[in-house]
């Protein structure tokens, strides 16, 4: 029982202590924690706009670049001299002229000149690293082609650009897949008279290339989407191409996440937050760049349906940082905090436990201080009455003098 009545009092002030710092220090730990916590996403949203921005200007500048490539090829003195004369020494000019600019450029799968029937008269090939000339007997006509009858009705000096896809060979896609974006432009004659086009071939995988440089340095997957919501560059391989596999119709935002794509679609650029993720996104518009697009063939040998529109296909470059990734975030700056918050409740629990074991002490060392005075007045009350008071002044005088050495009441 003298055990308890000593431990109580100390424990319950112990306790109370160390309960009230407890409180203080979680409020503060909790205060800095949300602050970094807000300071982090403030970080994660601008660098995921940023990566997002980067990307849209890198692909319209390549959109540009191959623009100015077509130009150069469409206008040159060579083509010019070759299509006025049909000579074998100019046409071999011409032929070196797409070569040096193939080996330069490094970009392109194909370059050639279709004539305006749609047979290829001029063609180099990309095939194991290195450029070919195509010889006669293995050129082909692509007058069924959509990129050559969209191309065709062009006027002068206008540039044409397709969606994405994928390289047709035969009728067939080709394997391994090879993503191809053509760029095609109309070459008239001095007299005016349209002779055929200059097409060009721009590797898709370039393109590609600048989304995993920037998906590197991103928090969440980037992807690139088409106008009509397929993956031209996804998560998984699985859900790329869409619309030219029958068996990937409803591998699309637009149906598997259509919360999300309702906003991407129509709205030019911006960032979200949704049960699945943080979305950040922009458009890249082929209109804006002065060219002309189209929205492109499901099938290799299926005519346009849309033809030319005002604003085109477009395509829309995306940032998800999922849910799960956002909480891992917040994980990670609480466990950083964590071991300073358990170090400082670590200490204010033995502070505590300090204070009440000396709170202990002064009520043992009182305790004890009280029982000899009793027991010392009970003794001297037995001897004779004059010694007894004597005695008893000395005790109380020596008792107060020892209260005030000790700091006991």
């Amino acid at each position: 029982m003298k055990l308890k009545r000593h431990f109580l009092p100390g424990l319950r002030y112990s306790s109370f202590i160390f309960l009230v710092l407890l409180f203080i220090t979680t409020v503060i730990f909790w205060i800095f924690f949300s602050q970094e916590k807000n300071s982090q996403k403030q970080i994660l949203l601008s660098n995921e706009q940023q990566n997002i921005k980067l990307l849209q200007t890198i692909i319209e500048n390549d959109i540009k670049m191959n623009a100015y490539n077509l130009i150069f090829l469409a206008n040159h003195t060579k083509l010019h001299k070759w299509l006025t004369t049909r000579q074998t020494g100019h046409r071999q000019e011409l032929i070196q002229l797409f070569l040096n600019l193939c080996k330069e450029t490094a970009i392109y799968d194909q370059i050639r000149f279709i004539d305006q029937n749609g047979m290829e008269q001029i063609r180099i090939n990309f095939n194991n690293g290195r450029y070919t000339f195509v010889p006669d007997n293995e050129l082909q006509n692509k007058a069924d082609r959509y990129y050559f009858k969209e191309t065709i009705k062009l006027n002068l000096s206008q540039i044409s650009v397709s969606p994405l896809d994928l390289n047709i060979e035969h009728g067939k896609i080709e394997y391994p897949l090879k993503p191809m974006i053509r760029f095609g432009m109309p070459v008239f004659d001095f007299e005016g008279r349209k002779m055929g086009i200059v097409l060009l071939n721009y590797l898709g995988d370039k393109l590609i290339d600048h989304l995993d440089s920037i998906h590197a340095s991103s928090a969440g997957t980037v992807m690139l989407i088409n106008s009509d919501g397929f993956y031209l560059k996804a998560a998984q391989p699985e859900d790329e191409w869409g619309f030219l596999f029958t068996d990937r119709k409803n591998k699309k935002m637009a149906l598997t996440n259509p919360i999300a794509w309702g906003q991407i679609a129509n709205v030019e650029e911006g960032q979200f937050t949704i049960d699945s993720g943080l979305f950040s996104y922009a458009t890249i518009r082929i209109t804006a760049t002065g060219m002309h697009s189209s929205t492109g063939s499901e099938q290799a040998l299926k005519p346009y349906q849309n033809g030319y529109g005002n604003k085109g296909f477009y395509w829309k470059v995306v940032s998800l940082v999922s849910t799960h990734a956002l909480k891992k975030s917040s994980w990670i700056i609480f466990l950083r905090f964590l071991p300073f918050y358990g170090l400082i409740v670590t200490i204010m629990f033995f502070i505590s436990w300090w204070l009440g074991h000396t709170i202990n002490l002064r009520i043992r060392a009182q305790e004890t201080l009280d029982q000899a005075t009793v027991e010392l007045r009970s003794l001297f009350r037995s001897v004779p009455a004059g010694i007894g008071m004597v005695c008893n002044r000395i005790i109380t005088q020596a008792n107060q003098q020892l209260c005030k050495m000790t700091g006991y009441s």
